[in-house]
């Protein structure tokens, strides 16, 4: 399995296992009861308990010794491997294991995953280092390190550290204008009309290098004109985001909607 796929495949994964079963909820179309509304009334950046998320590590099989030889990572706190070598295989991993704690490594030499329990984690005062606009869809406030989560500084620290890995998450902090906002295109959006709004879910990013290279956030767009929908009937689409590094600041430099062959090609 190579490590490129990963990122098409976990965008696919979380379309699959967090917006398909729970489109009704998501979308406000099935009755709550009064009792769990507030499980289900996110706003932008909330984070969104119920959906599935996760961060993979990725590199050769130097990835996993190279955390232990630093003390990063225990020998006690790894599990057994696990051969991922196909998307249906890591599917199934995922599923058997979207719900425990800690951070997944993949081993690409040998196509296999473990599942590290505990990481030690001393990475602080990374705001500056993400763009605006891979916090909020419009980019409309400044970044906080209150809006950075565990698994996101992970991520940064360890693919600054081990400079060949990579950091694929499913974020589970919701990502996309609320309903109602404001549409606020920029050079460089892609126009998808008025009323788009997020649908409670995060979005899917890869960070290499210490920054994030790219994201991917389904965004409800219903009076789009052109952009084509992963879901005719909900209006879904899905915007994909690629950043690059200039003078040491993060920003986008490319976005497009991505269409259903996007699963099929890869």
């Amino acid at each position: 399995m190579e490590n490129q796929k990963l990122f098409p495949w976990l965008v696919e994964y979380s379309k699959k296992r967090n917006f398909d079963p729970l489109k009704g909820i998501l979308l406000d179309q099935t009755p709550i009861p009064e009792v769990l509304q507030k499980l289900f009334l996110y706003a932008e950046g909330a984070e969104n308990k119920i959906a599935k998320g996760v961060a993979i590590f990725a590199n050769g099989d130097r990835l996993l010794k190279e955390l232990i030889r630093r003390e990063i990572v225990g020998n006690n706190h790894v599990s057994a491997p696990v051969p991922v070598k196909n998307k249906e295989q890591l599917f199934a991993f995922l599923d058997d294991q979207i719900h425990e704690d800690g951070v997944i490594v993949y081993d690409g030499k040998n196509e296999e995953m473990v599942r590290v329990y505990s990481m030690q984690n001393n990475i602080s005062n990374v705001a500056h280092m993400f763009p605006r606009d891979a916090i909020t869809y419009f980019g409309q406030r400044e970044v906080t390190e209150g809006d950075i989560g565990n698994k996101a500084r992970l991520a940064l620290w360890i693919t600054s550290m081990v400079s060949d890995s990579q950091a694929y998450l499913i974020k589970r902090t919701v990502f996309g204008p609320n309903p109602g906002t404001e549409t606020r295109y920029e050079d460089g959006n892609v126009d998808l009309g008025d009323g788009i709004r997020h649908v409670k879910l995060g979005s899917v990013q890869l960070v290499k290098k210490g920054r994030i290279e790219q994201t991917l956030s389904f965004i409800q767009a219903p009076q789009s004109r052109d952009a084509p929908y992963l879901d005719e009937e909900s209006k879904l689409v899905g915007v994909l985001r690629q950043y690059a590094e200039e003078r040491g600041r993060t920003h986008r430099v490319s976005e497009k909607v991505i269409s259903p062959e996007y699963f099929a090609l890869n």
